[in-house]
Order: C-alpha cells, then sequence, then structure tokens
C-alpha cells in the first residue's frame, strides 16, 4: 500500500518490499521500546522480518495512529473477529526479571 496522502517519503534503502508477518514481539525498557516482525510458518523456523526501535513518545504515536486506523477500518468493513492460534497475533512485553535480554 503506497497511499501516504501527499507526503513525500523516499526509502533510504533503496526499493522497499511488502513482507507478510504474522508474530509480533514487544520488547521495553526506560529508554525504549523494540518490536520484532516476526513471519512464523508451520513446519519452518520462524524468521524475524524487521525490527523496529521506538522511544516511548514515538511508540505511544503509534499505538493511537494504529488504534485510529483500526477503528476506522471497522466502521467500514465490520467488526475483525479474533482468532487465536499458537504462532499468530503473539504479543510478548518485558516485564522484571525477564531473562530475555535486549542487545
Amino acid at each position: 500500500m503506497d497511499d501516504h496522502k501527499g507526503i513525500g517519503l523516499k526509502s533510504i534503502k533503496g526499493d522497499v518490499n511488502d513482507e507478510y508477518v504474522n508474530v509480533l514481539v514487544v520488547y521495553h525498557r526506560a529508554p525504549e521500546f523494540r518490536l520484532d516482525f516476526i513471519r512464523a510458518i508451520a513446519d519452518s523456523d520462524a524468521e524475524l522480518v524487521s525490527r523496529l526501535i521506538l522511544s516511548p513518545i514515538s511508540f505511544k504515536s503509534v499505538v493511537k495512529a494504529i488504534n485510529l486506523s483500526l477503528s476506522q477500518y471497522e466502521l467500514a468493513y465490520g467488526e475483525i473477529l479474533e482468532v487465536k492460534t499458537p504462532m499468530e497475533n503473539m504479543v510478548v512485553n518485558n516485564v522484571p526479571g525477564d531473562p530475555r535480554k535486549l542487545n
């Protein structure tokens, strides 16, 4: 989807390809949030497609934008029904004492 409503955007990495992801892992610590976008397909290894690092202020703005877009989508097309599967739509957050380490 290339609709950026008149905002002039250019890629710093050349051509940008759309990538399918079905797992989101969210880590946080005081100075930042890290979002790992992962493609997990049955009977194969999961692949990290992209990692975004955001300041807390930027993260909160992104969450607001996503919530607004989701509300508009559901008004136009109807409510999205959640389907729970072992791999899809997973969100993991750091908590004090979490053994995962941020690099």
